[in-house]
């Protein structure tokens, strides 16, 4: 296993999951000859056929379980399979043959899969021309102006952002010139089939009124591992 993967408190069944997503990259590795003349969703439908993908397969469910991440069906967590690998941009990574950080991959990989959840936000994408070179945190939401790099951060496998099969957000938002309200949903809980969607009217009533006469975009999002919306 990779140094750093493990640490106090991961439970003997998430670190079984570590193991087994180290070997599936590692076979990535050993295969990059022939997945590099891929395309990205051939070298998926490929990946997920391997034999450590089952064993991911099998090992995330059981952590997934463990955890009580989105253990309502049989099996518990997210689906390992061709249509995520390419989605989130595992197999545009891995196919890539470029350096990557395997220990953030592997990690990043086990949490979106098989949890633990963590904390929900709902993003206010505000359209205000304001210079803010420091998030501020009023009562409760947070203030702050992202980057390109901290909206990838934002994704629910920031190692493979890169290489998702598709546009997440809109490319203008990389830029850093919007101004962004976040807020944490208590009540929110891990889901799949979610989607970001647009402001609805009735969240102008938990709006601080000093921003309500602003044009806003409102996200839902979950930061990689947490339920993250766009899935």
């Amino acid at each position: 296993m990779l140094p750093g993967l493990v640490s106090a408190g991961v439970t003997p069944e998430h670190e079984s999951l570590l193991t087994a997503l180290v070997e599936f990259v590692g076979e990535a590795g050993k295969r990059a000859p022939e997945l590099a003349d891929m395309a990205d969703r051939e070298a998926a439908d490929a990946m997920a056929s391997w034999p450590q993908a089952g064993e991911v397969r099998q090992a995330a469910a059981v952590a997934a379980h463990t955890h009580g991440y989105l253990d309502e069906g049989q099996p518990a967590g997210r689906a390992f399979d061709a249509q995520g690998l390419n989605r989130l941009g595992i197999a545009g990574l891995l196919r890539a043959g470029r350096e990557f950080d395997r220990e953030a991959l592997v990690n990043q990989l086990a949490g979106y899969f098989a949890g633990p959840a963590e904390r929900i936000w709902r993003h206010l994408v505000l359209d205000l021309d304001w210079e803010l070179p420091v998030p501020v945190e009023i009562v409760g939401w947070r203030l702050w102006r992202p980057n390109g790099e901290e909206w990838d951060e934002l994704r629910p496998v920031p190692a493979a952002a890169d290489y998702a099969a598709g546009q997440v957000w809109d490319p203008l938002l990389r830029f850093g010139e919007h101004v962004v309200l976040s807020v944490s949903e208590e009540q929110e809980e891990p889901a799949n089939g979610h989607r970001i969607r647009l402001l609805a009217v009735s969240f102008l009533r938990v709006m601080p009124s000093w921003v309500a006469t602003a044009r806003v975009a409102s996200v839902v999002v979950g930061q990689r591992r947490r339920s993250w919306s766009h899935r």
